[in-house]
């Protein structure tokens, strides 16, 4: 099945591995049965279910999950229909190849990548045999653009850095009649690992039939490539069980970037219900179940947050990778700072439970996915609080980065079917962590 995209105009819409896994095991016995057992494999994706989403992913045993399917859809779109592309980085010519030949055959093609993958011909060959086949003029039916150099397409900072973050794809029509398509993915199409290409853990989510979140990704896809400056783009889009959230999104107080109420996952997170689900539902008591799969993870107040939902009484339980230069971060480090918030002191429960990628899994397998996985009590405002399952996911990590300067998107599912699938996923990178704290400790102890 395609993967989740997004909408706009558009033309033709007819987280030593001994210790690791004995870390987990430890902190399996603490979570009740309900939750579920841990997956043995990583999962190759999931059926579309009740919204017509299905999950995929890629990781060091399954490298070419998500790029497999993109190739697929990518075959079968139809002529006369849309592909829009929205990449950071963009070095795969199965990619470039199959783009140029849905344009040959009539399909609209439309590419906007970040300017890294349009600084080198030579390198990033790819992009550039897209640029050669579609042109970069964007009032035509095909174009392949990068964004100016030293900024994102929208986001362009004063102070930080911004990039074109993004990673998803839009299929306006298949050849089956599937209309509507997005995959939001959180890899980059490239062979190396050790930038979150192929061999990486990664993951992606595509959504069916959905013209509302299209045409909100389609709208966002034409903004990126309009590439007109707005550092408060943030904007939603709600689509029935579905959710689009497009950055950057500007602080209030320009000199104080952590502030909660502007960030969007702060605001996610705000919604989450403890406790009061029926039992069996979440953990064995009925209480909320919280797992972040997160690559990049420094904003402090989104640790201040997760740990404040365990004393609420929800499970809590994190995977990041850790950064390259960890080891050598002083204790005012963002990384320090959140790893801190995170592992602080606990009274009513036990704390989160929070797994790490070593930092030299950076320039091998890292974890690069990034998503928040709620199971039990959410209030959004709908009339269901109780006993649901919420995935969102995208390129955006949980770094200021990603929230104040940069090109992202979010996508928020709510299916049974998704949400068990990133679950099995989430479970099945824990023995590859190395350091896990639990009750109070680090294992191994060395760990911290």
């Amino acid at each position: 099945m395609p993967l989740p995209m997004s909408a706009a105009p558009r033309r033709g819409r007819i987280a030593g591995r001994a210790a690791g896994v004995l870390a987990w095991c430890v902190a399996a016995l603490l979570l009740p049965p309900a939750s579920g057992a841990r997956a043995a494999a990583v999962p190759a994706g999931s059926p579309a279910a009740e919204t017509g989403a299905s999950a995929v992913f890629s990781s060091p045993a399954a490298p070419y999950g998500i790029k497999n399917r993109l190739l697929d859809l990518i075959g079968r779109t139809a002529p006369g229909a849309d592909i829009r592309v929205a990449m950071y980085i963009f070095d795969d010519t199965d990619i470039s190849a199959a783009l140029n030949a849905a344009a040959d055959r009539g399909v609209h093609v439309k590419v906007v990548v970040d300017s890294l993958s349009g600084e080198s011909p030579t390198h990033y060959a790819a992009f550039a045999a897209l640029k050669s086949r579609l042109g970069s003029s964007t009032s035509a039916a095909s174009y392949a653009v990068s964004c100016p150099a030293g900024r994102g397409c929208i986001g362009d900072a004063a102070k930080g850095t911004s990039i074109n973050h993004n990673k998803f794809f839009l299929f306006s029509r298949l050849t089956d009649g599937t209309t509507d398509v997005v995959v939001q993915s959180s890899e980059n199409l490239d062979a190396r690992p050790s930038v979150g290409g192929y061999g990486a853990w990664n993951s992606a989510t595509q959504i069916n039939a959905n013209a509302r979140l299209y045409d909100g990704y389609a709208s966002y896809h034409a903004d990126l490539a309009a590439m007109k400056v707005n550092n408060n783009y943030y904007r939603t889009v709600q689509a029935g069980k579905a959710k689009a959230y497009f950055f950057p999104e500007a602080s209030q107080n320009p000199d104080r970037p952590s502030e909660p109420a502007t960030d969007a996952v702060i605001n996610r997170l705000n919604g989450v219900v403890c406790k009061g689900n029926t039992p069996g539902w979440g953990t064995q008591d009925g209480r909320t179940v919280v797992r972040v799969g997160m690559n990049l993870l420094s904003r402090y107040a989104i640790a201040k947050k997760l740990h404040s939902l365990d004393q609420e009484g929800c499970w809590v339980e994190v995977l990041h990778q850790l950064p390259e230069g960890y080891a050598s971060e002083g204790p005012t480090g963002s990384t320090r700072k959140t790893q801190a918030a995170l592992t602080a002191p606990f009274t009513a429960y036990h704390g989160p439970v929070v797994h790490t990628f070593p930092g030299a899994a950076n320039g091998a397998t890292p974890f690069h996915s990034k998503f928040l996985l709620v199971k039990g009590g959410y209030d959004d405002g709908s009339a269901q609080v109780k006993d649901r399952k919420i995935v969102w996911t995208g390129s955006h990590n949980y770094t200021f980065n990603s929230l104040r300067h940069s090109d992202e998107a979010l996508v928020k599912v709510e299916d049974s079917s998704v949400y068990d699938a990133y679950e099995a996923f989430f479970k099945s990178a824990l023995p590859h962590a190395t350091c896990t704290w639990v009750q109070g400790s680090w294992s191994p102890s060395s760990c911290s």
